[in-house]
């Protein structure tokens, strides 16, 4: 597997970089002659922790090729998100660090080195991402908005849809995408979130959450699926499988710049 697909993964939990065409597109209406206000959404599973540690296998199927790695990640409530990518060889293919206001990969494949803002993915690919929001796509947790409207619901069966309108704020800028969230009707936990970015890009994201397992007071997916689209058709999918949550205990998130003379910053 080439960096440009683990950079991917480490990105939107590893899911976007500069491989992905970023061109113009017109918004797609929504229908919003009856906007719902924020107070419908009540009961939305909101976890309380102060760091979360995951074991994971991951499996990465691009261009009807599939590569599988495995994941060790180590959340600090809302200020550290550290994660480490290894080959099933036993080989740490990168290592990433994200804060409040910076991103930074090591690719030791490579042997290059990476320092970004939110701003940067957003000036590049047009995708608004803050840490918040990665905090919250990991947990399956809602995300604290600079600004929300709901714009539709729908209910189905087993959940409620939502259309929603979101700004965001990345490194004192805004940004706005639509967010689509499915939120099931028996326990009120997210089912399904998809970004949604037609200002600036034709990216699509979506997070399909699997299998809720209850550890510690708080309940976590055991399985993430990511499907990256194009308008067109999938750019490419994660499979991510849970095999281990620890829940409030000391965590380490060593990261060192290497010495290396390939850096881009």
């Amino acid at each position: 597997m080439n960096f440009k697909k683990y950079l991917i993964l480490t990105i939107l939990f590893c899911i976007i970089f500069y491989s992905c065409r970023v061109t113009q597109y017109t918004q797609v209406p929504v229908d919003d002659t009856e906007n719902i206000t924020i107070d419908t959404i009540k009961n939305i599973y909101s976890p309380s922790y102060k760091t979360i540690f995951l074991k994971a296998n991951c499996e990465l199927i691009s261009n009807d090729n599939s590569n599988s790695f495995n994941v060790n990640i180590a959340i600090v409530h809302d200020s550290i998100i550290w994660i480490s990518g290894t080959l099933i060889a036993g080989i740490e293919a990168f290592r990433a660090l994200f804060t409040i206001d910076s991103i930074r990969v090591i690719n030791r494949l490579n042997k290059e080195y990476y320092s970004l803002t939110y701003k940067d993915i957003n000036d590049k690919m047009g995708v608004c991402l803050n840490f918040n929001v990665l905090e919250a796509m990991i947990t399956a947790n809602d995300f604290k908005s600079y600004e929300k409207e709901i714009l539709q619901k729908n209910i189905d069966t087993s959940y409620s849809e939502y259309i929603i309108s979101q700004i965001i704020n990345i490194n004192n800028n805004t940004c706005h995408f639509l967010q689509k969230t499915n939120i099931s009707l028996n326990n009120n936990k997210i089912l399904k979130n998809e970004f949604i970015y037609y200002d600036k890009s034709t990216l699509d994201i979506v997070f399909n959450y699997n299998e809720y397992v209850d550890q510690d007071s708080l309940s976590l997916p055991k399985q993430i699926n990511i499907d990256i689209k194009s308008i067109d058709s999938l750019i490419m999918q994660l499979i991510i499988s849970i095999k281990q949550i620890r829940i409030n205990q000391p965590i380490a998130t060593p990261f060192n710049k290497p010495n290396w003379s390939k850096s881009i910053d």
